[in-house]
């Protein structure tokens, strides 16, 4: 039992020293008063800024060094603190893509969010490489939310997330 836990630290480690670099990035919204519970909301973000250029340069690394760009993190904020509680939420996905919409590559997912969640929601990361959606200086985000019950009212968001480049 002691060799199996042993084990799984080492290999998490391994996995934080592969790390290169992190790549980080925001967008803001507004989840509009009143949305229908009973069907999914879209939000789409086109053309954000990449930035992978000036990354790489800052890091002395080229594109073609990168083994993986992998998802790290997202999370989904109030911009006035306290303003919001998100408990109307029941799922929120996060997909990437390059000029289609249609064509996104699901990278954060939420399945089930606590009905006290408060007004930060974190959104635990999948596990795809999206190194090819970098190759580019833009990308877009689409966020998809299932609500339990109505939205009640306006609330001013920000989706901060973040990528780790192996």
């Amino acid at each position: 039992m002691i060799c199996l836990v042993a084990l799984l630290f080492t290999n998490c480690k391994k996995d934080d020293e592969d790390i290169l670099f992190d790549m980080p990035y925001f967008v803001d919204f507004e989840i509009p008063a009143g949305l229908n519970p009973f069907t999914s909301h879209y939000f789409f973000f086109d053309d954000i800024p990449s930035f992978a250029d000036s990354i790489l340069s800052k890091n002395n690394i080229s594109f073609s060094d990168l083994k993986a760009i992998n998802p790290k993190i997202a999370r989904l904020n109030s911009l006035i603190s306290g303003q919001a509680d998100y408990d109307f939420i029941q799922e929120i996905s996060i997909d990437i893509y390059e000029k289609d919409q249609n064509k996104s590559l699901e990278v954060f997912w939420h399945p089930q969010v606590d009905n006290n969640v408060g007004s930060t929601i974190g959104i635990p990361a999948n596990l795809p490489d999206v190194k090819r959606y970098f190759d580019a200086d833009q990308f877009g985000v689409k966020i998809r939310l299932v609500l339990r019950n109505p939205s009640p009212e306006f609330i001013s968001s920000r989706l901060e997330f973040s990528f780790v480049a192996r």
